[in-house]
C-alpha cells in the first residue's frame, strides 16, 4: 500500500483457527398432555450435549412457543436438570419467547449429555385441545461459553422442534 508517495509496511501475522465449544440440543422423552389450570405441568423436555472440544457453560435458553395455547394461559415456567431448578421465566413476552438466564451458569463437560425438563402453571381459562409447541427458534436462542477459549459454542438445533401436547 503507498501513501503519499510512501509505502507502508506492517509486521506479519500468522493466522490460526481453533475448534470452539458446541452444543447440541435434541427433543426426547414424552410430554403426557396437561390439564386445564394444572401447576407445575411438565411441557418440554430435551437433552443438550456438549460437543467433544471443550467443557461450555450453559449461560441461557430461550423458547419459542408455536402452538395455538393463547401465551396468557402459561405461567411460571420452570428450567430444570436431575430436579434441580436451573432458571425461571415468569411468562412470554409479545413474540412468544420465555428466556431462562443462568448467570451462574450450568456446566457440561466436553462430550457429555444432560436432559432437561421445562415445567409450567396451565391457565384454567384455556380451551381443551389447545396446544403448546415449545422449541429453540434460532441458533442464538442456546448459549453456552467455552471454557478453554471463552468463546460462544456453536449451536445445532435441528432435532429440537418440540414436542406438541394439548391441554384437556
Amino acid at each position: 500500500v503507498e501513501a503519499a508517495g510512501q509505502r507502508l509496511v506492517g509486521n506479519n501475522f500468522t493466522l490460526a483457527g481453533a475448534t470452539v465449544g458446541s452444543l447440541t440440543i435434541a427433543k426426547t422423552g414424552s410430554i403426557s398432555n396437561p390439564k386445564l389450570g394444572e401447576m407445575g405441568a411438565k411441557v418440554a423436555e430435551f437433552t443438550i450435549a456438549s460437543g467433544s472440544s471443550e467443557d461450555v457453560t450453559l449461560k441461557r435458553l430461550t423458547l419459542y412457543q408455536a402452538g395455538n395455547l393463547n401465551a396468557s394461559n402459561i405461567s411460571n415456567l420452570t428450567l430444570k436438570q436431575a430436579g434441580l431448578t436451573l432458571a425461571t421465566a415468569p411468562g412470554f413476552d409479545s413474540k412468544l419467547h420465555a428466556t431462562f438466564d443462568m448467570p451462574a451458569g450450568f456446566l457440561l463437560a466436553k462430550g457429555q449429555t444432560k436432559t432437561f425438563q421445562v415445567y409450567a402453571d396451565i391457565g384454567g381459562t384455556a380451551r381443551a385441545n389447545d396446544d403448546l409447541k415449545l422449541y429453540v427458534e434460532e441458533d442464538a436462542d442456546l448459549y453456552g461459553v467455552g471454557s478453554t477459549f471463552g468463546y460462544g459454542a456453536t449451536v445445532t438445533r435441528t432435532n429440537y422442534n418440540g414436542s406438541t401436547c394439548a391441554a384437556t
